[in-house]
């Protein structure tokens, strides 16, 4: 460590604890003056560290926390970003929380949740051992742009770890493309065409063509948005084989799945069954991709798969909530293809509930709206939903879509009120999911602490 990367560290540490003192979490604050003061602390801090990144459009945090879990069941030391700091920024910060004052890391491995953008920088001073790129989807296109300049970022990034491996999605074109101009060692991980038929729905495709030549992709099952079995008649380009890949879906309830799945390990492949502690069909893939990095980080199957049972549920992510007489879910959404499983998901309950919809669109949400609009909330029509408030910067224009869906008048109320908010949801008879984006959640959350209980966000 050099004098200037021991001085950020210090300064790193006060600004945390003073951040902490006056409980505004200091999640990014810290790392931020930090790597003002020595730019590249970020590499001098993780020289020693395995690290483990995972990225993509949807269901980083899902994934880490499940790295996380199967890292500490086989044995090794480990730390992750777990407040979703995700910025280079607050990737510094954990590792000045969990370095001493002279920089020397406490952990073997490090497990952290990457912006798709910032994986340009943040792997090039990590050197990540292995990289998980969950799935790439349209998603605040007023940042991102389309889902192929996306892909680009990543792709730089994965340019700047040539030593990391790859753990890429079979079934999303855009993501295992990244595979072909590196030189990375690359598996692969998707759902089979004979448990697709247990999938749901299609959803709309983010791909207006093939990524490689604009032709029309053919499809032998679609799992939902452009994520199935693949090709393209004009080019040949086509989905690959994957190392490890659900077989059949044995069983969906609203509080897991099990499934049937291959996984290849020590030069085999065998099969096994895989109870996953969560529902909805993109936790398959979660729970996939996930299965693999830690096999690929040494992780054996056992307990990895110990992992993918009895992982607890990151924050606003199927995160259970002591909310009303009989509790509840909160679960992010972001963009049009998570929001139609989410929708997916609420079709599975057998009883009664009520929902709350809660949108922003403020610069972490993403501005663009737009998503709405391929969303399927007509969905709800055929979901035992009794009450829908809708709240949050954009009420009117979540209202107006959910009238447009057929969704009667006198179920949906305007609750823009977030205190009055949670203390209706907090006196319901029936289970209560909450829908919100990313600061919606934040705000949502934060006062279901107050009057319902909990941890806040950066201690879950």
């Amino acid at each position: 460590m050099t004098f200037k990367a021991r001085i950020a560290v210090l300064i790193g540490k006060i600004v945390r604890m003073v951040c902490r003192i006056l409980h505004r979490g200091g999640t990014a604050k810290p790392g931020k003056i930090a790597l003002k003061i020595c730019p590249d602390l970020l590499s001098q801090l993780s020289a020693n560290v395995k690290c483990i990144t995972v990225t993509g459009t949807n269901g980083k945090t899902t994934c880490t926390r499940i790295i996380e879990e199967g890292l500490r069941r086989e044995g090794f030391s480990c730390f992750a970003n777990r407040s979703g700091a995700n910025l280079i920024e607050g990737i510094t910060t954990d590792f000045i929380v969990n370095s001493t004052l002279s920089g020397k890391c406490r952990y073997d491995y490090a497990v952290l949740e990457t912006d798709e953008a910032a994986s340009m920088k943040v792997f090039q001073q990590l050197q990540p051992a292995v990289i998980l790129v969950t799935n790439l989807f349209r998603d605040q296109v007023d940042r991102f742009g389309g889902v192929l300049n996306t892909r680009d970022d990543i792709r730089t990034g994965i340019k700047n770890a040539p030593n990391a491996v790859l753990v890429l999605n079979a079934d999303c074109p855009v993501t295992s493309s990244l595979s072909e101009e590196a030189g990375n060692k690359a598996y692969f991980f998707g759902i089979s065409a004979s448990a697709s038929g247990k999938c749901g729905g299609k959803g709309v495709s983010d791909l207006d063509g093939c990524i490689h030549c604009g032709g029309k992709y053919e499809y032998d099952y679609i799992t939902f948005s452009h994520l199935g079995g693949y090709n393209c008649p004009s080019c040949g380009s086509h989905r690959h084989v994957a190392d490890y890949e659900a077989l059949d879906i044995i069983s969906q309830t609203l509080s897991g799945t099990r499934i049937k799945a291959s996984a290849y390990a020590d030069g085999q492949s065998d099969e096994l069954i895989l109870d996953i502690n969560l529902p909805a069909v993109y936790n398959i893939y979660n729970a996939l991709g996930s299965f693999a990095a830690l096999l690929q980080a040494g992780v054996h199957k056992e307990a990895a798969a110990e992992a993918l049972a009895g992982f607890k549920c990151a924050f606003g992510r199927m995160e259970q909530l002591n909310i009303g007489k009989k509790g509840g879910r909160m679960i992010l959404v972001k963009n049009d293809a998570g929001c139609n499983q989410v929708l997916q998901f609420l079709r599975q309950a057998e009883e009664d509930f009520v929902l709350s919809i809660y949108l922003n669109n403020n610069v972490s949400d993403g501005k663009d709206i737009s998503w709405l609009e391929n969303a399927e909330f007509e969905l709800l029509n055929s979901c035992r939903v009794t009450k829908i408030y809708v709240s949050g910067m954009r009420t009117e224009e979540m209202y107006s879509r959910l009238i447009r869906a057929g969704i009667p008048e006198a179920k949906i109320e305007k609750q823009t009120d977030c205190k009055e908010l949670i203390s209706t949801l907090n006196r319901s008879e029936e289970t209560v999911f909450i829908m919100p984006t990313y600061t919606g959640m934040m705000e949502a959350r934060a006062e279901i602490i107050r009057q319902c209980g909990g941890t806040e966000f950066w201690e879950g």
